[in-house]
């Protein structure tokens, strides 16, 4: 659990009966499913990288996504890469800021979630393609602000974790106030019991007693 591990990546597709999709640009439901999943990504996050283990990815040339909230076709240091782009059928998202320890009911949901409420917004997209070489990290601040590149990514565990706490579409509309309370505490417990001297079990059933005052 000390070990960043390897990543998860998660490939989405968006298809529509009501939109046609061609080889030459991204259709609306796909643009607005990537707009409100690149404003809402540092919520996500939490429940994509759930441990502090995780962020020792978060960081830029790795080939993990990099810091810097933004997409590119075939950009692998980007946390959205758009693959397969001149393929209408295969054309997908691949979210790179993932890894194997999320819960991938919690995550997926999430990203369709908060995806599917850029659809029926209609939200536009207003960062546009990064595809390289360049990648984020390594432009200007005026070439990233070019792009529409201004957010950070979470750098660590607790930020993402703030993030989610303040995002009202994924706490109060996408998860509940019920369940994100519950994945908070117990992710809380479970993250840091290896710090305290707790087994993981010992750690829930601590929460399950009300023992959760002392984190």
């Amino acid at each position: 659990m000390n070990s960043p591990g390897s990543s998860a990546h998660i490939h989405i597709s968006v298809h529509s009966q009501h939109a046609r999709k061609t080889a030459e640009e991204l259709s609306p439901p796909e643009t607005s499913f990537l707009s409100s999943l690149l404003s809402n990504l540092p919520a996500v996050t939490a429940l994509t990288m759930p441990i502090p283990a995780s962020y020792q990815r978060m960081v830029d040339g790795l080939w993990s996504g990099g810091t810097y909230v933004n997409w590119g076709t075939e950009n692998r240091e980007a946390p959205i890469r758009l693959t397969n782009a001149t393929s209408p059928s295969s054309r997908n998202f691949e979210i790179r800021c993932a890894d194997a320890t999320a819960n991938p009911y919690l995550a997926v949901s999430s990203i369709l979630g908060v995806g599917l409420d850029g659809i029926e917004k209609n939200v536009k997209l207003t960062i546009h393609d990064c595809p390289g070489p360049v990648t984020a990290a390594h432009m200007t601040e005026e070439g990233r602000r070019t792009l529409g590149i201004t957010t950070r990514m979470p750098l660590s565990w607790e930020e993402s974790r703030s993030k989610l706490r303040e995002n009202k579409l994924l706490t109060e509309h996408i998860l509940g106030p019920e369940l994100t309370e519950n994945f908070l505490v117990v992710n809380q417990v479970c993250s840091l019991a290896r710090w305290s001297g707790f087994a993981a079990t010992e750690a829930i059933f601590a929460v399950s007693c009300g023992g959760i005052e002392c984190w």
